[in-house]
């Protein structure tokens, strides 16, 4: 039988969200991170979402760590620069 990166789908994945009354604030934001991040917690990483307050401006900058096997294996950053903007992801 051959592994495939698929192996991993029953194991429980894990997410931390750091800020949370921002990512009430900001439903529409925080959904598009969600659909983004759908498939890593599919993976049986550990998510740690990092949640900020807007400018004054309007724009609001968020991240995420992503870890497998205790290490980070990607920082995904998160930019909307007007609440009504499209969500940016820079990794």
């Amino acid at each position: 039988m051959s592994l495939t990166k698929y192996e991993k789908l029953d194991s429980a994945a894990t997410l931390n969200v750091r800020g949370v009354i921002f990512a009430q604030e900001n439903p529409t934001m925080f959904a598009a991170v969600m659909g983004r991040l759908s498939f890593q917690m599919l993976a049986g990483t550990t998510i740690t979402l990092n949640c900020g307050a807007r400018r004054p401006d309007g724009s609001a900058e968020w991240g995420a760590d992503i870890e497998r096997d205790g290490r980070r294996v990607i920082y995904l950053g998160i930019l909307q620069r007007t609440p009504q903007g499209e969500v940016e992801f820079h990794s």
